[in-house]
Order: C-alpha cells, then sequence, then structure tokens
C-alpha cells in the first residue's frame, strides 16, 4: 500500500511530490489512486473555487503521468459536480444513508432510529429527574422512560434541550442524557401514550442532517456512532 498524501495547499506542490519523490514507487506498486475533493459543496468564490481547480487539474495530470492506474475521486458530494469528476470509481458515503441533502435535492432518506418506551410515570411537581438532578418539575408532569443513551452514541449535550418525536410530535428530553436511559417529558399524551409505543429519534420527516443539527455535530457521526446494541433491520 502507498503511503497516504496529503497537501493542503493550493499550488502545484500535491503533484510535485508525488511526481519528483514517488515516480518510481508509482511506477512499480500503485493500482489505484483516489483523491478526496475538500470542499466538494463550498461556494465556489474566492480560494474555494482556487483549490478546488487546481487540485482538480494536479489530479488530470497525475492521471496522465500513470495511466494504468485505476482513479476515483468522487465521494457523496463530488459525485454530484459532474461525470468529469467520477473516472474509474466513484464512492458514495453519507448519501447512501440519506444524509447531507444539500449535496443535491434528489437524495432521499434511507434510514430510521425508533426506541419503545419502556416506563411511564407520573412525577409530581418540585421534583428532580436525572442525575446531579439537573431538572425539576414544575408542574405535575408525565413521563416517559426510554432505553436509549450515551453509550448508543447519543449526545449528552441534548439534556434538558433535545427532542425526539412521538407521532410527529415534539417530546422534550427532561434531565440528564444517562448511559442507558433517557427520560421524557410526555405530558401533553398522558392518556395516549404507553409502555411498547415507538419514539422516533429520527425518521423521514426529522432526517439525520435534522438530527445532527440539533445535536451540534455531522450527520456522518450520526452514523458513525451508532451502537451495536440497535436491532438494525434492512429493508
Amino acid at each position: 500500500m502507498f503511503p497516504f498524501i496529503k497537501s493542503s495547499k493550493v499550488s502545484s506542490n500535491f503533484y510535485e511530490l508525488v511526481i519528483g519523490h514517488f515516480h518510481v514507487l508509482f511506477k512499480i506498486f500503485t493500482r489505484f489512486l483516489h483523491g478526496i475533493i475538500a470542499g466538494a459543496v463550498t461556494p465556489l468564490d474566492g480560494d474555494a473555487f482556487t483549490f478546488r481547480c487546481s487540485f482538480f487539474q494536479n489530479f488530470k495530470k497525475i492521471k496522465k503521468e500513470f495511466p494504468n492506474c485505476k482513479y476515483s475521486l468522487a465521494a457523496s458530494g463530488g459525485i454530484f459536480l459532474g461525470k468529469e469528476y467520477h473516472y474509474d470509481m466513484v464512492r458514495p458515503g453519507i448519501s447512501l444513508y440519506g444524509g447531507k441533502r444539500t449535496f443535491h435535492k434528489g437524495i432521499k432518506h434511507a434510514v430510521s432510529l425508533k426506541v419503545p418506551v419502556t416506563q411511564i410515570n407520573q412525577i409530581k411537581k418540585g421534583e428532580s429527574i436525572g442525575y446531579s438532578r439537573t431538572f425539576y418539575t414544575k408542574k405535575n408532569t408525565t413521563t416517559a422512560t426510554i432505553p436509549i443513551g450515551y453509550a448508543d452514541g447519543l449526545n449528552i449535550r441534548l439534556s434538558n434541550k433535545g427532542f425526539f418525536l412521538f407521532k410527529g410530535k415534539k417530546v422534550s428530553i427532561i434531565g440528564r442524557v444517562s448511559m442507558d436511559l433517557i427520560i421524557l417529558d410526555v405530558t401533553k399524551f398522558k392518556n395516549k401514550i404507553k409502555v411498547g409505543d415507538m419514539i422516533d429519534i429520527y425518521n423521514s420527516d426529522y432526517t439525520i442532517d435534522d438530527f445532527a443539527k440539533q445535536t451540534g455535530t455531522i450527520p456522518y457521526r450520526i452514523i458513525t456512532c451508532m451502537s451495536q446494541r440497535y436491532d438494525k433491520k434492512y429493508i
């Protein structure tokens, strides 16, 4: 395997590095070369435009030097830049899961996460909820407990401010996100929710892009942090 080469400069350093120093090794060992377009969907103004053009031109120069190699340049974002970026193979990643729909309006939702309610409790006004007692009820409150937490990839930053969905309506997280459990305020569904009902973490209406934004992260992390404890169903 050829060592990974990274160049953040907008000059021809990348091309010079490959051609000038590793030409012989490339001739002998390399059968496949792939690149990554930094900022594939970045607005094309100023430095971003210069960077993309420079990188693309350098990649084409390398291809001329080593015509017997297979080449790949486009990941999810690069695929939608046009066929000239496709070469021998494309690498759709997050778009396979319906993420980063800013890449293209045609990307469709592909992954959902649902969790069952395991407990329904009635909490009196003024009682605390969760570790460190970070939340106190301001009124008599109906809560639902669901078996998911930071051990399953849920960000603890959602404590006391995040939400999930029950029948398309928001239900707020109250108290700390625990290792294996989260408590939700379901007072507005007091007589309509029961043990075994499903809570949507994300779905076709509230996608991994939306959930990532709520969590303060990126959809790639939402997918890669999915717990092995989830029961995965492919349909």
